[in-house]
C-alpha cells in the first residue's frame, strides 16, 4: 500500500465528514485515481482521523444519542466515510473507550474543528508571515447594499486567531444564517493580539467602530482600508 501525506489523508476524511462526497469528487479534488482513494481510506491515518472526528465533534452524551438515532448507523456512516459497516462498528467501540479515557484523564480530547463549508474563502487575500492571524470577513449583502449607495465602507469583522481562520469564523457565526460570510483578508503574524489591537485602535481613531453591534470587532470599513493599516503598521510595501 502506498504512503499518503498526512495532511492529504486528513483533508479527505474531513471533506467526507462534513458533506457526503462521492469517490468521483474526491478523485477530482485531490487528483488521485479511484484505486488510490480506496487505498487512502484503508490507511491507519484515515481511520484514526475519522475516530478523532467522531470523538471531537460529538461530546460523550451527544455521541450516544447520535449513534442511537439512526437504526443503521454503521452502514450510514460507512457509506459517508468510505468504510465498511464492520469497521465503523469497531470504531464506535473505540470512540466510547476514547471518551472514557478523556473523562478519566488518560487521554486528551482531540481539537474540535468547524465546518469549512460555512465560510466562503475562494477570494481571500493572504499577506505576511507567521503562525497566527488577524482576519477580516463580511456578509455579501451588506457590501452589495453599500455599492448601491456608492458607499466605500460596510460592516466588516476584524478578529484574530492563533489557529485555523476558517475554523474560528465558523465558530463565531453559528448555524442559522441566510448567507455565508465572505472571508476577505488574512494577515499573518507571530503576535495576533498585538496586531489586532493596533488595527482596532487605528479604526477607532477614525470613528469606524460600530457602537451598537453585538461584539467589539465590527467596523464600517473595507478590506482595502484594513490592508493599508496593516502595511503602515508592519512597514511592508
Amino acid at each position: 500500500m502506498a504512503n499518503y501525506d498526512e495532511n492529504l489523508v486528513n483533508a479527505a476524511a474531513e471533506k467526507c465528514w462534513w458533506r457526503y462526497t462521492s469517490k468521483r469528487k474526491l478523485v477530482e479534488e485531490f487528483n488521485l485515481t479511484e484505486n488510490q482513494i480506496d487505498e487512502l481510506r484503508k490507511t491507519l491515518q484515515y481511520r484514526r482521523r475519522v475516530l478523532e472526528l467522531m470523538v471531537a465533534q460529538r461530546p460523550r452524551a451527544e455521541f450516544e444519542k447520535w449513534v442511537n438515532h439512526k437504526p443503521n448507523f454503521s452502514e450510514w456512516l460507512g457509506r459517508r466515510m468510505g468504510l465498511g459497516p464492520e469497521v465503523v462498528s469497531d470504531m464506535v467501540k473505540e470512540a466510547r473507550q476514547f471518551h472514557e479515557d478523556i473523562a478519566s484523564g488518560k487521554a486528551r480530547a482531540p481539537e474540535v474543528i468547524y465546518n469549512p463549508d460555512k465560510v466562503e474563502a475562494s477570494e481571500v487575500k493572504e499577506i505576511g508571515k507567521g503562525s497566527e492571524s488577524v482576519y477580516l470577513y463580511y456578509f455579501p449583502t451588506y457590501r452589495r447594499y453599500a455599492e448601491l449607495l456608492k458607499e466605500p465602507n460596510y460592516p466588516c469583522n476584524v478578529g484574530r486567531t492563533e489557529g485555523v481562520v476558517t475554523n474560528r469564523v465558523s465558530q463565531q457565526i453559528g448555524d442559522q444564517l441566510p448567507e455565508k460570510p465572505q472571508l476577505a483578508l488574512i494577515l499573518r503574524t507571530d503576535n495576533c493580539r498585538w496586531l489586532e489591537a493596533r488595527i482596532h485602535a487605528a479604526l477607532k481613531r477614525k470613528g469606524k467602530q460600530i457602537e451598537d453591534a453585538i461584539g467589539e470587532e465590527w467596523f464600517m470599513t473595507a478590506p482595502s482600508e484594513v490592508k493599508s493599516i496593516y502595511l503602515s503598521i508592519s512597514g511592508a510595501d
